[in-house]
């Protein structure tokens, strides 16, 4: 995340994020039936009439060179995730602005992902003013990504989108207007995050109201322990980065972590098929596998 003001910060420009964007816009009834694949060649052509290119298309969507060709003539099947952020490109063409194409947002080696120990981040005016307001509001909120990190003290990964969000509890949506009494513009990503942007700048901050198992997270300040078991269910390279970075930083072992998982999420079941749109925010069965590979 990078910006030429003081007082704004950039969209985080992740795949997490953008399959976030993409599928809560085409949150519709249906879509948790896999569409037919004629329903993604009409979605191509419309997008090429409009001036995309193939091949434009797959440096955006950072795809494999050819593999739209493929999909067009139904060689392959595409996922459900990729249909959706075709769909969205089709309805609201102004998301395309927040998919950078291409240049550095390749996947990082593992030597990038180590915590950078200068790195930082620091709350921006606007932030301030924002979590002021929410506090006056009693809107109950708890920053994550790259804030919580440096909350908590640790190093930032190098290589990754910087990432600023907040959590805010679901019966709080006063935080929203709060927002646009800031100036912001608030523009619904999904039922559960928006996306606020502050007029004449590129900065934007994006507000998720977590799912029930993750309310806790807002009644107190967030240990490392819940810190890394929040990033062990996020989706995303980067929630896995930030992940390894608090064990890392905070010593914490496998077994201990487990153990907090099972006491913390354990009875909560799993995420129904269809509730896919979902797993990007809430992935149990992803969490476990994370932390089975720790030290």
């Amino acid at each position: 995340m990078r910006s030429s003001s003081t007082d704004a910060f950039d969209l985080p420009e992740s795949w997490e994020l953008r399959t976030k964007l993409a599928t809560a816009c085409a949150n519709r009834p249906g879509l948790g039936i896999f569409p037919m694949a004629g329903s993604t060649t009409d979605l191509l052509e419309v997008l090429r009439s409009r001036g995309e290119t193939l091949a434009g298309l797959e440096r955006l969507l950072e795809l494999s060179p050819g593999y739209l060709s493929k999909v067009r003539c139904q060689r392959v099947t595409p996922s459900k995730q990729l249909v959706a952020l075709l769909d969205v490109l089709v309805q609201h063409p102004e998301v395309r602005a927040t998919l950078r194409a291409p240049s550095a947002a390749r996947k990082p080696s593992a030597s990038a992902q180590r915590p950078a120990r200068s790195a930082r981040v620091v709350p921006t005016p606007f932030l301030r003013r924002l979590t002021a307001a929410w506090t006056a509001s009693r809107v109950r909120y708890q920053a994550v990504d790259d804030l919580l990190l440096v909350e908590l003290g640790v190093g930032l990964p190098r290589g990754l989108e910087r990432s600023l969000r907040y959590l805010v509890h679901p019966d709080d949506r006063q935080a929203l207007a709060d927002a646009r009494m800031l100036g912001a513009s608030v523009a619904m990503a999904s039922s559960r995050a928006s996306i606020c942007t502050l007029p004449g700048t590129r900065g934007s901050v994006v507000v998720v109201f977590p799912l029930a198992p993750l309310h806790h997270l807002l009644e107190k300040r967030p240990s490392a322990v819940d810190a890394a078991l929040y990033f062990a269910l996020q989706g995303g390279e980067e929630a896995e980065a930030r992940l390894l970075a608090i064990a890392s930083a905070s010593s914490l072992k496998r077994t201990a972590l487990q153990r907090a998982f099972v006491a913390r999420y354990g009875s909560v079941p799993p995420l129904p098929p269809k509730e896919w749109l979902l797993r990007a925010t809430f992935d149990p069965e992803q969490a476990r596998r994370r932390l089975a590979k720790l030290p």
